[in-house]
């Protein structure tokens, strides 16, 4: 299933693009690359707010540029880290992994701006996340927010903007 390029699309708009690692009946895994190709972090979205694309100009453009980075050696360095979310179709799981492993993830109810967050997993208590926000102009923490899990439809780690972002707030 990963060399399935697919266009995320939400209210008929791009949103992301990226290999489809796993899905089930409510969710899709999928190997984000930004619009060179590039790997850029893995999303987990709710099939109930997306739809995907599986053909257009677009994606064999970027299926050419991804094979490219791949003969590089700097694509090279995320196929280990790969093998972490192969099957990881449930939010839990992402957040555990944000939070053991100190990743900035961003997390959302819904893809509306303001339903999401960016920050670092501070807590995990019964089915909440408690969040460690982080500001995404000056890469540092500002607040602190709550989360149910249960309620989660998107989140992003390991994505190049967040690893910037927690370089930036480690300074």
């Amino acid at each position: 299933m990963e060399n399935k390029l697919i266009e995320i699309l939400n209210n008929g708009s791009s949103f992301a693009y990226g290999f489809l690692l796993d899905e089930n009946e409510k969710n899709y895994l999928i190997k984000n690359l930004d619009d060179q190709g590039r790997f850029d972090g893995y999303t987990l979205i709710s099939k109930d707010l997306v739809k995907i694309n599986e053909k257009s100009d677009f994606l064999k453009k970027l299926k050419i540029y991804n094979e490219y980075w791949k003969s590089t050696k700097e694509e090279k360095t995320d196929e280990n880290i790969g093998e972490i979310f192969k099957n990881m179709t449930d939010f839990f799981d992402i957040v555990k992994y944000a939070k053991e492993n100190k990743k900035i993830i961003n997390l959302g109810k819904s893809l509306d701006y303001f339903d999401q967050i960016c920050g670092y997993v501070k807590n995990i208590e019964d089915d909440f996340a408690i969040i460690d926000a982080v500001d995404i102009n000056s890469g540092q923490i500002y607040d602190e927010f709550e989360i149910d899990i249960k309620e989660i439809k998107y989140i992003e780690v390991e994505s190049i903007d967040n690893i910037l972002l927690d370089f930036v707030n480690k300074k």
